[in-house]
């Protein structure tokens, strides 16, 4: 899948050079399961462009705790039927030791998901970063495009990113990987402002421990021996989930 033909990146930054698994090997001190994932699970990874300066005349953007230098756009494919399984040690692998900024898009033979990672400089080691939030979309099908699928791949075509630097960018990126998210909850894809978007994603946040709250629960019902167990528990499931809607109320 040529992933250009949705984000829309000039040539002056296009590079579609193949990344190895060796560069991880021989650049960064992996663990023995990290190089087990990667050679066992990783079929290919492909640097697809590099949006700098030079590349795209943007300015850089640069403070106390962060660095925006150069942003990556970075595929990574695992074999069919993996990715649910393997996406989050993808991210890991790669958002954790490469330390620009990228634009990381995971795949398998029918899906794929797009990922970004804000970074902070670490204070110990200026060369190494820090992953201070994730953003995911849910997984997206190559083959069956829904209206809010073709919103986001508007929503991240080059043309329409803020350019004011480097970071202007990146956020944009963000913003269309979290109105996903949150279309995907309420099925309409909205225009947002940075401000609100930060505030979407706390209650996406909410979201998720609810239903984290919520599998717990179900996974103690099948071990409870007591009905009255189980009915508390029920109740707590139920509550968790009245939380849940009424957060979705607030993202439309």
């Amino acid at each position: 899948m040529n992933y250009n033909k949705i984000l829309k990146i000039p040539n002056s930054s296009i590079l579609n050079k193949r990344l190895t698994k060796s560069f991880f090997l021989k650049n960064f001190a992996l663990s023995s399961a990290e190089k087990s994932f990667l050679n066992s699970n990783i079929e290919s990874m492909e640097l697809v462009a590099e949006i700098s300066t030079n590349s795209a005349n943007i300015p850089q953007y640069v403070d106390d705790n962060s660095s925006y230098e150069r942003i990556y756009v970075i595929t990574c494919k695992l074999p069919i039927n993996t990715l649910s399984k393997f996406a989050t040690k993808c991210i890991e692998l790669i958002q954790g030791y490469i330390p620009y900024h990228i634009l990381l898009i995971i795949q398998d033979e029918n899906e794929f998901v797009i990922n970004a990672c804000n970074k902070r400089i670490n204070k110990n080691d200026t060369t190494k970063r820090v992953i201070e939030e994730d953003f995911t979309t849910p997984v997206i099908n190559k083959l069956f495009k829904t209206d809010i699928v073709s919103d986001l791949y508007e929503a991240v075509n080059y043309s329409v990113l803020d350019k004011m630097n480097m970071q202007a960018i990146f956020n944009s990126y963000i913003q269309s990987i979290v109105r996903y998210k949150t279309a995907s909850i309420t099925g309409s894809f909205n225009k947002r402002t940075y401000s609100r978007t930060e505030e979407d994603v706390e209650l996406l946040k909410e979201i998720e421990l609810l239903e984290a709250d919520i599998r717990y629960f179900k996974a103690q019902i099948k071990k409870e021996t007591q009905i009255s167990d189980k009915v508390e528990l029920n109740i707590k499931i139920q509550e968790n989930r009245k939380q849940i809607e009424t957060i979705k109320n607030k993202l439309l």
